[in-house]
């Protein structure tokens, strides 16, 4: 089943649909795609969503126009009537240790990235080779 949403970037969205996360309790990360297929269970759709941003699937709440995604065996998309390229809000806290790993990866390799990650007031040295 893991290997259905892997798909290849040049997929049309005729075998699923991408739903963008936004997560709550981090208004300005950007938004997580997350590629699914037309038929997923509500119950796959937040273990797929909790996955995707480190929010434990235990406290997850996953809120689509208005109403709230439960843990069931319903298809998600008939049921809540998601549509390719929507947007999906993810409550709930990430774990704390992939907290900034996961904003790390979600920045582009040009960001200076050390910076952010070093303590206050220590110096980072960014090596000459990173702007080639």
């Amino acid at each position: 089943k893991h290997s259905e949403h892997a798909g290849t970037m040049s997929a049309t969205s005729e075998d699923g649909l991408t739903v963008h996360l936004a997560l709550t309790s981090s208004p300005s990360s950007p938004r997580i795609p997350l590629k699914i297929p037309k038929d997923v269970p509500a119950g796959k759709l937040r273990s797929s969503a909790a996955e995707a941003t480190k929010i434990p699937l235990s406290s997850i709440k996953l809120i689509f126009r208005g109403r709230l995604i439960a843990e069931s065996d319903k298809d998600a998309v008939a049921e809540f009537k998601l549509e390719d390229g929507c947007v999906v809000h993810c409550m709930g806290k990430p774990a704390s240790d992939a907290a900034g790993a996961s904003v790390e990866a979600a920045g582009s390799a040009t960001t200076a990235a050390p910076v952010s990650a070093a303590p206050a007031g220590a110096s980072v040295t960014i090596p000459a080779a990173a702007t080639a």
